[in-house]
């Protein structure tokens, strides 16, 4: 569009976290990637758009194993530059 620049982006790292429920407790770490795209405004410095963000997360705890459901992480982004 007139109004921004398109922006594709990428990466990989690690996530690490933890759980606390009523019956179970633990830590959560694995590897992660980053793949998104949205727009840059031209008029202001914001950028909009989606990422996948899919986790391969392995939970170790009260009841370890690995967890599948990492791989629906999908959210929208908004960023300001400074």
């Amino acid at each position: 569009p007139d109004f921004a620049t398109w922006k594709v982006w990428g990466g990989v790292g690690v996530g690490i976290g933890g759980y606390d429920t009523p019956d179970r407790s633990g830590l959560v770490l694995g590897p992660t990637g980053d793949l998104g795209f949205g727009f840059t405004f031209n008029a202001v410095p914001i950028t909009l758009g989606v990422d996948y963000r899919p986790m391969v997360a392995i939970a170790l705890g009260s009841h370890s194993g690995l967890i599948n459901k990492g791989f629906y992480n999908l959210g929208v982004t908004a960023t300001y530059r400074f």
